[in-house]
């Protein structure tokens, strides 16, 4: 989804896209093309099940997200990604993260959130996700705990460099800030 917007704010389709901020993972693209401006700041934070091992913890580590996964006596607990534009961020934070990433891997890619969490709620597995994309979802049987070391993911606005915001995306700025 992010790079079907970033397509069509580079083609003049629309005039500004909101997205992850992906701009570190090609900044001298980014700084060629667009402008952008932050949007919100939100936390990522790991999504179990009620009845999870690490539910109980105050907070957890992505290593022991990524060890849970691994042994094959705790094997009902994959990772689930959503695939709806964090995977980008939630991939980045695994690789700073475990020294052994080549070990790392997502057993489910799911885009929608409320099937991510029906599956996290049934012990399918465990997700990271944004704060943000859980809001009005329903979570039963789910719990949230922040990551240790916090992990956050900006949302960003952002339009072409060659062309300056037009009054509506003006107005939008002014609003969200």
């Amino acid at each position: 989804m992010e790079k079907e917007i970033k397509e069509w704010v580079e083609s003049g389709v629309i005039n500004l896209g909101v997205t992850t901020d992906i701009t570190q993972l090609n900044l001298t693209y980014w700084r060629e093309h667009f402008d952008w401006q932050l949007l919100k700041r939100d936390e990522i934070v790991a999504v179990l099940s009620a009845s999870h091992l690490l539910s109980k913890q105050a907070s957890v580590t992505v290593a022991e997200l990524a060890e849970l996964a691994e042994l094959a006596e705790l094997a009902e607990h994959p990772l689930v990604m959503s695939s709806g534009g964090c995977e980008a961020l939630i991939q980045q934070i695994f690789n700073h993260s475990l020294e052994e990433v080549d070990t790392f891997q997502m057993d489910f890619w799911v885009r929608d959130t409320r099937t991510l969490l029906q599956m996290v709620a049934g012990d399918v597995g465990v997700s990271l996700v944004p704060t943000l994309a859980l809001s009005n979802k329903p979570t039963a049987n789910v719990v949230t705990r922040p990551l240790s070391p916090r992990r956050d993911w900006n949302l960003i606005v952002f339009w072409p460099k060659r062309q300056p915001l037009n009054p509506v995306g003006k107005q939008f700025l002014k609003e969200c800030w």
